[in-house]
């Protein structure tokens, strides 16, 4: 309960927080559930690099093999560094077949090093949009009418992100009172049920608005300030009665990020057109070069047949994937993301496999990505 406790304040102890523990993964079977994770990844990743860049670290629990490459796969595919641990006499007997951290992790870690070593630190993330966590709902306990809290919009927006491979961030409440860094980025806002907004935030949206900016709205918003007191008419009531076209209203039912691709008034670089739907991509630059990230969403657990965790769920004990067709094909826009020849590498593979680039409607082009032999991970970068 006290470490759940501080995790909820992670944002207020930042100051005092030399390095910063992402969720962690690996022991029981959900973890191959790993979609629900992304969101709180990327948040404290967030927290972190406002922190002067202060280093980010995902931690993997983990007993068997398996468990360790899922931990490592996600700390590449989130951009940080990753934290393998076992849990010797953490459970209440430890299994015979047990084996120590180095080995179960030590492998991927020698095949990064020699042929993807991509340094997480000077990674950027390619971010299309930007979504708003606000810690003034959470600390002053707003809820919506159906008892959800604003995280569970924000999570639901990540999940949904990543299932599309469309590069997201957080913004949180400073940076949203701040009209600078709203508008030093052109990528939309998603305000997705904002119930406590500060006059300061309030006024920073409306700067980036006059300017350009696009806002994503779903009501209810500002009906409290940032102390938790309702306002006698919430900051929507007057933003509504005026004409605004770079404010989008949510319904709250409904395709909303999906009408708008098709409408064409939101062009993400990255779409995917064929193939097994379960692979998802994240784009990372390098110093000028793309290197795209693959993770499969479609995991299945194979439990453990005796072991259990402390919560009583099954230990983790192999993974497998649902199937699927042996490939992907992803459109990419090349006048933002340009592209070279280039492979396919996992430490499922072994050697690098060439990657089909053919010209599509401009200015895109159709990577097709072999994924045979891959289950769980890949990464597509240049050709060497």
């Amino acid at each position: 309960m006290l470490l759940n406790a501080l995790a909820l304040n992670l944002e207020r102890m930042s100051t005092w927080l030399d390095f910063f523990m992402l969720e962690n993964c690996g022991i029981n079977v959900n973890s191959v559930h790993w979609v629900r994770m992304d969101a709180e990844a990327l948040h404290q990743k967030d927290i972190a690099a406002k922190k002067n860049h202060a280093p980010a670290m995902a931690l993997s629990y983990t007993i068997y093999e398996k468990g360790a490459y899922l931990g490592w796969c996600l700390s590449r595919f989130w951009g940080v560094a990753n934290w393998s641990s076992t849990l010797n006499q953490r459970l209440e007997e430890d299994p015979v077949d047990r084996a120590e951290i180095e080995n179960l992790v030590g492998r991927y870690n020698h095949w990064e090093i020699e042929h993807s070593n991509w340094n997480y630190r000077d990674g950027v993330d390619l971010a299309e949009v930007r979504l708003v966590n606000s810690r003034y709902c959470r600390e002053n306990g707003w809820r919506t009418q159906d008892g959800l809290e604003q995280w569970d919009r924000a999570a639901a927006w990540s999940a949904l992100l990543v299932q599309a491979s469309i590069g997201y961030r957080f913004v949180r409440c400073e940076e949203l009172a701040d009209p600078v860094a709203l508008c030093s980025e052109s990528t939309p806002l998603i305000l997705d049920s904002l119930g406590c907004v500060s006059e300061a935030q309030w006024q920073a949206i409306k700067v980036f608005l006059s300017r350009g900016g696009m806002v994503w709205l779903r009501l209810p918003f500002g009906t409290h300030d940032e102390k938790g007191y309702k306002r006698k008419r919430p900051l929507s009531d007057a933003w509504l009665r005026t004409r605004c076209r770079n404010r989008l209203l949510m319904d709250t039912d409904g395709p909303f990020l999906s009408t708008l691709m098709e409408q064409g008034r939101f062009r993400p670089v990255l779409k995917q057109v064929g193939g097994n739907r379960h692979w998802v991509a994240r784009i990372r630059i390098h110093g000028g070069r793309p290197v795209l990230h693959l993770l499969n969403t479609g995991l299945v657990a194979v439990p453990h047949s005796d072991l259990k965790d402390g919560a009583g769920v099954a230990v983790l004990k192999d993974i497998d994937a649902l199937p699927g067709e042996n490939y992907v094909s992803f459109q990419i826009d090349t006048s933002r993301v340009p592209l070279g020849s280039l492979c396919l590498r996992s430490p499922e593979l072994e050697q690098q496999r060439s990657v089909e680039v053919r010209p599509g409607r401009d200015p895109h082009a159709v990577v097709r990505i072999d994924m045979t032999g891959v289950k769980m991970y890949g990464v597509v970068q240049a050709e060497t």
